[in-house]
């Protein structure tokens, strides 16, 4: 699984094709996200599957990597190996932002 650190983001999320996923519930993301995010909650995130294979990368996090790095792993097993992980999550990029 590819990870990358929140530093490294800002100039990925330029490229085209991309998407920042936040794994989070929508109460938690609408209380502070990495700006950019899209909210697709874990627990949706496999009905997204077939919407989400136009993106060249997939970038997800959540809190503080935990679930992101799951979320990686269902996407990669359900065929889609362009999602990587933002190491530590939404609490990391606070810290660096």
């Amino acid at each position: 699984m590819k990870e990358i650190s929140p530093a490294e983001l800002p100039k990925l999320l330029e490229k085209s094709n991309t998407i920042l996923i936040d794994v989070r519930d929508e109460k938690t993301h609408q209380e502070g996200t990495i700006p950019g995010s899209v909210n697709i909650p874990m627990n949706l995130l496999m009905d997204k599957t077939e919407e989400l294979k136009v993106y060249t990368d997939i970038f997800i996090h959540c809190e503080s990597g935990g679930r992101s790095k799951q979320a990686c792993q269902m996407l990669e097993d359900m065929g889609l190996k362009t999602a990587v992980n933002v190491k530590g999550g939404y609490q990391a990029w606070k810290k660096q932002a």
